[in-house]
């Protein structure tokens, strides 16, 4: 089995600590695997037909899912409010999810 590369990381997340980080980390990559299943399930039943407008948008707010998973994961310098607004938008700042 192949080593994973750690020498990018700054510091390993404290589970306990960290863990508003990791709960942005997971809600990320779920919104993101949910997208994922959708545009696998319409490629695998020939539902290719998907608006291209849907297709980038949806692509682009995959790139932003993981970047807001890495960021949660290895970017000390980024706040938890910067990452729920990223994740949740305007809307999180005044619900306080």
């Amino acid at each position: 089995m192949a080593e994973i590369d750690s020498s990018f990381s700054s510091k390993p997340l404290n589970f306990g600590e960290d863990e508003p980080r990791v709960a942005i980390a997971l809600q990320a990559t779920y919104q993101l695997s949910e997208m994922l299943g959708v545009l696998l399930d319409k490629a695998k039943n020939g539902a290719c037909d998907v608006d291209g407008h849907l297709m980038l948008a949806m692509g682009l707010r995959m790139q932003e899912l993981n970047s807001i998973a890495m960021s949660a994961i290895d970017d000390e310098t980024e706040d938890i409010e910067s990452l729920r607004v990223r994740l949740f938008g305007r809307a999180a700042e005044v619900a306080h999810v």
